[in-house]
């Protein structure tokens, strides 16, 4: 019984291990270069999940974002930056 307990805390060390790595590299996916831009993410929490892409062929920036008026108590929107 008590070597099934530790196969099971093993088991779990290890899924926890995956899902941390996971985390980080979804993370780090996500700070990818965006033509001449070195990231862009959303700050805050805006209800539309903004993405930016860049075309090389044709030199065009596509970005869609969403959010709310920057002057005021809670700042929503994407962000890209050099």
């Amino acid at each position: 019984m008590e070597k099934l307990v530790r196969l099971k805390i093993a088991y779990m060390e290890k899924i926890t291990l995956l899902l941390c790595l996971f985390a980080c590299l979804t993370n780090l996916n996500a700070q990818q270069k965006t033509g001449m831009f070195d990231g862009n993410e959303d700050v805050g929490n805006p209800v539309k999940k903004g993405s930016a892409t860049y075309n090389a062929e044709t030199q065009e920036y596509t970005m869609s974002c969403g959010g709310k008026n920057m002057w005021a108590n809670d700042d929503q929107f994407r962000f890209l930056w050099k």
